[in-house]
């Protein structure tokens, strides 16, 4: 007789073991999860065994929550709590919990959902489910940044990022950390940001947490688009949105896509970009998923209007526009909606208490029920640092207000951004820092009158609308009276800070009557106040308007015509005094536009260190100089050839690198090359400008401070710092006429005198630069000035208009 041998029993304890296997594979993949989950759910039941069906259940709800299945997760979810809490499973219950959190806050259901995490937070402190504890502040935390309350975020994340650190949870180590990024970058605090993303990146990809690497690429790439590293941003894009593709993510896909439309914008590979804004867009209303179709609208209409499409980009601008209305009303109901369940659930906690007292206590605790729920309204509308009303709030407000503002009637809005606030925080602390935003906050709230509205909008920015003003110009005058309460110094750790203020001005109805419009135009004129110095007042002007197209359509043409060899250097020479002989150029970089013409440098330098691009066009410059240097054969001819360098060329770590490799690369002597940088420059960071200096002059390279006399110069800077020349500013040379004033003459005179003195006692060669008349050369020569340049010598010319036989002559031709 055969008998059929029975199928192996398979204890609890194998199958709790698959469970624990099966957890990554849920996050990384859900579909796969699932259906071993299903047989395991299958056979748990055959077998009775409650314990591990509820766990299979809960893991059964995470599957379809990773694949946006929400009611399902809710089904899932309250099937494993039901067995849990009957099998006093506390810890699978504080489980389950979190997960109804989760799902109703997908749905929107928020009070629902702090309901649930509120419940099993409560449970994990109870039976010290450290794993629980991490899981439950996470959620909370992704709750308040979806409600832009990011500073609760942050600390929330923090929280779950040291309770995952203490049981060394991989999983939401990565998860609170990749969420404590975000929040830094959401609150412009980036630089603290950067440091963790390598961390979690190794950790994401060596467990193969696909959202997580997305969510991280994402902060990644944004923070990166910021600091204008482009291609890195770029790479961190492709990064994230294979990672999306993988884990079969399609928000992260519209995310992704999006965040590569804004790399190849502003890479003015303006194609690719609208094919990826295309793409996202189509697939954000696919999964009906208004905020990414939000940006997509917004850089649309930016895109369209670079390309010169304005109905398209006004069309793009509008939907934007609509849909932002609509998503500030969905999140001023959300605020509500949450602000209501935390009053109900307070107000529940309270009458419980209030049957065990007695009269008198019911009284008094009414009397703190209602300074709760006032508390809770005003965290809800006003900045957590600074007390004044939030963004949100103050858009809500101003926007009603402009609506139901009658004919006639006048309201101003001013942007006031602190210039200071950076060096403050890098000098004295951050906590010197929001001391600095308390206080201007406050000399705001006196300064203007009370039914003025000021709001903190950002960092180091605030915005103020004025409610009642007699007449248009009156909003200048409010914004004097805001700099002039800026002019007193603030003290902070016995030590008074002084501090400025830019700040933009805009009225109705002159200016608009909508608020998007009055903010946009207030932009333009901050951005220009603050391009013109410190503690700077700018009133809106329409023909700023054109200026800023004109602006953001050189900074996008720039990059191009770098690449494309549009830019130029123009050699001027420079002549030995007394004898007129020449000893070098300076190389001095133009931009001939094909359509506009010479663009000033003074404008287009500008463009390039705001958008990064100005390390590599300093590099340009210097290699194309040695280049010329090398054509000419300069060494040959004991002539030597300058050029200027910026700020953040010289403090930047490859800076005598990219020299030497220049030098190298054209074979040109080092001591042919003239680097002249600003005293600004060197003040900046005076211990690196010394280091920099000694490394260019190891190599040979001279050494040379330009515009000496108009930044800080001191007679003790000179002989710390090795410099071979000193170039005395041109103003200096203005009142170096018998025409002049005498007096002026008098002291222009003596100023040369003790400038050429000082040189020589610290072996400095001087040289003299804007000579533009035979007086100004002739009295020069006779001071024993060492060499000098200007158009009365020689103009600036391109290198094939500059005659090499002329080049041992006296003058230069031009």
């Amino acid at each position: 007789m055969q008998v059929t041998p029975l199928e192996a029993p398979q204890p609890a304890v194998t199958v709790n073991v698959q469970l624990r296997g099966l957890e990554a594979t849920v996050v990384s993949d859900p579909q796969t999860a699932r259906t071993q989950l299903l047989s395991l759910l299958e056979y748990t039941r055959e077998k009775g065994d409650r314990a591990n069906e509820a766990y299979t259940l809960c893991l059964l709800g995470g599957c379809a929550f990773f694949q946006g299945n929400y009611p399902e997760t809710m089904l899932f979810a309250n099937y494993s709590l039901t067995i849990s809490k009957k099998e006093e499973l506390r810890s699978l219950e504080a489980r389950n919990l979190n997960a109804l959190g989760l799902a109703a806050a997908q749905t929107s259901k928020y009070a629902e959902a702090l309901e649930f995490y509120m419940a099993s937070l409560q449970l994990v402190h109870d039976i010290g489910d450290a794993n629980g504890l991490c899981r439950v502040l996470s959620n909370m935390a992704s709750l308040n940044s979806e409600l832009e309350d990011h500073e609760k975020a942050l600390e929330l994340y923090q929280q779950a990022a040291e309770a995952a650190d203490q049981v060394n949870n991989v999983f939401y180590i990565a998860d609170a950390k990749r969420g404590t990024i975000e929040e830094l970058r959401q609150l412009d605090r980036s630089d603290e940001a950067v440091p963790l993303i390598p961390e979690v990146l190794e950790l994401a990809e060596l467990y193969g947490m696909k959202r997580v690497l997305v969510n991280l690429r994402h902060s990644q790439a944004m923070i990166l688009l910021e600091e204008r590293q482009l291609v890195p941003a770029l790479e961190a894009a492709h990064a994230g949105f294979k990672a999306a593709q993988e884990a079969n993510d399609y928000e992260g896909l519209s995310l992704m896509r999006w965040m590569l439309g804004e790399c190849y914008f502003n890479m003015a590979d303006y194609s690719q970009a609208y094919t990826e804004y295309s793409k996202s867009e189509r697939l954000a209303q696919a999964i009906n998923n208004p905020v990414i179709e939000s940006y997509n609208k917004r850089s649309l209409s930016k895109l369209f209007e670079v390309q010169g499409e304005l109905q398209l980009s006004l069309n793009s601008l509008r939907a934007y526009l609509e849909i932002e209305h609509t998503l500030r009303e969905r999140g001023m109901a959300r605020r509500t909606q949450l602000l209501s369940h935390q009053v109900r659930a307070e107000l529940t906690r309270r009458e419980k208490e209030l049957e065990r007292q007695q009269s008198l206590e019911l009284a008094a605790t009414h009397a703190l029920l209602e300074e709760t729920q006032s508390e809770l309204r005003y965290k809800a509308t006003h900045d957590s640092l600074t007390g004044t009303v939030n963004r949100m709030h103050f858009w809500s407000k101003a926007e009603h207000f402009l609506d139901s503002l009658p004919s006639g009637g006048h309201a101003g809005l001013i942007l006031a951004d602190l210039d200071d606030l950076k060096d403050i925080n890098d000098t004295y602390g951050t906590v010197a820092g929001d001391q600095l935003l308390l206080e201007v906050a406050h000399r705001l709230t006196q300064t203007v009158s009370e039914n003025d509205l000021v709001s903190r909008l950002s960092g180091d920015e605030f915005m103020i609308l004025l409610t009642s003003m007699p007449d248009p110009d009156a909003v200048e005058l409010v914004a004097e009276k805001i700099r002039n309460a800026m002019r007193a110094p603030f003290h902070y750790d016995n030590q008074a800070i002084s501090f400025s203020m830019a700040l933009g001005c805009v009225s109705t109805p002159g200016d608009g009557t909508g608020l998007p419009t009055l903010h946009e135009k207030a932009e333009l004129a901050i951005y220009r106040a603050k391009a013109r110095g410190t503690s700077q007042i700018v009133r809106f002007r329409p023909e700023m308007s054109a200026q800023e197209q004109e602006r953001r359509r050189l900074k996008m043409e720039l990059p191009g015509a770098l690449k494309a060899g549009q830019l130029q250097l123009h050699y001027q020479g420079q002549y030995k005094l007394p004898e007129q002989t020449l000893s070098g150029f300076e190389a001095l970089l133009r931009w001939p536009h094909p359509q506009l013409g010479f663009i000033s440098p003074l404008t287009f330098i500008g463009l390039a260190e705001e958008s990064g691009l100005i390390l590599d066009l300093g590099r340009w410059v210097i290699n194309e100089a040695c280049r010329q240097a090398r054509e000419w054969n300069l060494d040959e001819r004991d002539l030597t050839i300058s050029v200027n360098v910026s700020s953040q060329q010289f403090e930047h770590e490859d800076f005598v690198q990219d020299v030497r490799q220049a030098l190298a690369q054209h074979d040109l002597p080092a001591r042919c090359l003239v680097v002249e940088v600003t005293e600004t420059m060197i003040h900046r960071d005076l211990s690196l400008a010394q280091a920099t200096i000694l490394e260019l002059q190891h190599l040979g390279v001279r050494v040379a401070m330009d515009d000496f006399g108009t930044g800080y110069s001191s007679l003790s800077m000179l002989r710390q710092l090795p410099f071979q020349q000193l170039k005395i500013d041109r103003t200096f040379l203005q009142d170096l006429t018998t025409a002049a004033d005498a007096k002026q003459f008098t002291q222009a005179s003596q100023f040369m005198k003790a400038i050429l003195e000082l040189a020589r006692s610290v072996d400095i060669l001087v040289v003299a630069e804007g000579v533009e008349c035979s007086e100004q050369l002739e009295l020069l020569s006779a001071m024993g000035c060492d060499e000098a340049q200007g158009f009365l010598l020689g103009r600036p010319l391109p290198a094939d208009q500059v005659s090499l036989p002329n080049l041992q002559t006296t003058r230069a031709a031009g």
